[in-house]
């Protein structure tokens, strides 16, 4: 109550209470003080219904293991890359907003936006059916302690492996990437090394600024911020 008493001082303002909508997302809250939670799930099924797979075998995960867009053959079948990359750009806004578990997958299929293929549209279809499975999955954010996860992986077509990483803070996830590396590590060992520095600097570009706004609206947050690396 505190933060919009200053805000309204400053700015004329209308209290609407609690928002339950935000540029398309859904905001529930338990009670006053409680867990918070954000999905799209009226996106979600706008989405599939737009595409007529509403009612698909459902997926238990965004593309098959291995998966690769690698694709050179002159006898694979070209398909519309304007509806490509319309359902991509789609996908990746739904990544960037509150499904990270599907962002690796829509950031591989959207590097065949120039020359998409038939198997990359299957793959595409695989996404979706995934979401028609989770539909109601949503970010949650509550009281906790949870620190910073990292993880890796390789590409078949050029052996760059890939930085993936998310931030979590209050129970879940505040920023995420997946994107390749600039070079070829020699190792899982080195690509993995590769994502905790790319990570380590987003530190105080991203997440520190974000801290710095909390401690400044919210409380004061002791401690510092833990960067912890699996290596498998």
């Amino acid at each position: 109550m505190k933060v919009k008493t200053n805000i309204c001082e400053k700015f004329e303002c209308v209290d609407k209470g609690s928002v339950q909508m935000f540029l398309g997302m859904q905001i529930e809250r338990d009670g006053e003080l409680g867990d918070i939670s954000v999905g799209q799930s009226q996106y979600i099924k706008d989405l599939l219904r737009q595409h007529r797979i509403d009612s698909c075998r459902p997926a238990s995960t965004p593309l098959d293991a291995g998966f690769q867009v690698a694709c050179d053959s002159e006898n694979c079948k070209r398909v519309d890359g304007t509806s490509y990359q319309s359902i991509i750009g789609a996908l990746m806004w739904l990544a960037l907003s509150t499904r990270p578990d599907i962002f690796h997958s829509v950031s591989k299929l959207a590097q065949r936006n120039k020359d998409p293929h038939s198997e990359h549209m299957a793959g595409i279809i695989c996404v979706l059916r995934y979401l028609a499975a989770t539909t109601d999955m949503k970010l949650h954010y509550r009281a906790c302690k949870q620190p910073l996860k990292l993880g890796g992986g390789g590409d078949r077509v050029d052996r760059r492996s890939y930085t993936d990483y998310v931030f979590l803070l209050a129970g879940g996830p505040i920023s995420w990437k997946s994107e390749k590396q600039d070079c070829v590590a020699l190792s899982s060992t080195e690509a993995e090394y590769l994502s905790m520095s790319s990570a380590h600097q987003l530190c105080y570009l991203e997440t520190t600024s974000v801290l710095n706004t909390l401690q400044r609206i919210l409380c004061t947050m002791q401690g510092r911020n833990t960067l912890i690396l699996d290596i498998t």
